[in-house]
C-alpha cells in the first residue's frame, strides 16, 4: 500500500481517538487501519442529550477529517460516502438537532420527515452547515492542542495497524488526566461552558 494512504488513515482515526479524549466521551476500546479503511471502538458515555453532548458528538465525528486538515493541509473523501461515514453522522445529528430535538434556532418545534424539511428549507440547511463547519473547527483547535499525541499516536498505528484500550491509554493519559482537571473544577464550581471560547 502507498505509506501516505497508511499515514493518511491512521491520522484520521488518531484524530477521532484524541478529540474523543479531549471531549470526555467514553473509553477507546480499539483502533485498527488497514490499506483502505479504519475504525475506532469507543464506549460511549451515558450522556444528558444536552446541547453540549450533541455538538460534542458531532465535533468527535468530523475529528478525523480535521486531523488530516491540520497535518495534511488537505483533506481526502474519507469522512463522507456511506450512511454510516462520519459525514453522514455528524450531518444527521445536526439536522435533528434542528428539526426534531427542540435544540436548534426555532426552539420547540418537531418535524416528521427532518430530511426533507433539511433539504427544502434553505435557512435550515445554512444552520446545518454552519454547525458542521464549527465543529470541525472546535476539532480542529482540540487537536491542534494536543498535535503531538495525534501525530505520535498515528505513527504508532501505522507501524501496529492495531491498538487496544492499554496501549491506547498510554497514549492519551496526559489529555485524560487534562479532560478530568477540567471536569472536577467545573463540577465543583457549578457549571463550566467549554464551548463558549471558540465563538
Amino acid at each position: 500500500a502507498d505509506d501516505r494512504i497508511l499515514w493518511r488513515i491512521a491520522l484520521h482515526e488518531a484524530g477521532h481517538t484524541v478529540a474523543g479524549a479531549a471531549l470526555g466521551l467514553g473509553e477507546i476500546e480499539s483502533i485498527t487501519i488497514t490499506n483502505e479503511s479504519g475504525e475506532v471502538q469507543r464506549r460511549k458515555m451515558p450522556h444528558e442529550s444536552l446541547l453540549s453532548d450533541i455538538e460534542a458528538e458531532i465535533t468527535y465525528s468530523l475529528a478525523g477529517r480535521a486531523a488530516e486538515k491540520l497535518v495534511l493541509g488537505e483533506v481526502s473523501a474519507g469522512a463522507g460516502g456511506q450512511e454510516a461515514s462520519d459525514l453522514a453522522l455528524a450531518t444527521r445529528a445536526a439536522i435533528h438537532l434542528e428539526t426534531t430535538l427542540g435544540l436548534g434556532h426555532e426552539g420547540l418545534v418537531w418535524h416528521a420527515r427532518p430530511e426533507a424539511v433539511h433539504l427544502q428549507t434553505p435557512a435550515i440547511r445554512d444552520r446545518v452547515r454552519q454547525r458542521l463547519t464549527r465543529a470541525e473547527q472546535r476539532a480542529g483547535v482540540l487537536l491542534a492542542q494536543h498535535r503531538d499525541v495525534l501525530e505520535a499516536l498515528a505513527r504508532d498505528l501505522v507501524k501496529r495497524r492495531s491498538l487496544r484500550a492499554g496501549d491506547i491509554r498510554h497514549w492519551l493519559r496526559e489529555i485524560t488526566r487534562t479532560t478530568t482537571a477540567t471536569a472536577d473544577r467545573c463540577a465543583s464550581q457549578g457549571a463550566c461552558s467549554e464551548s463558549s471560547n471558540l465563538e
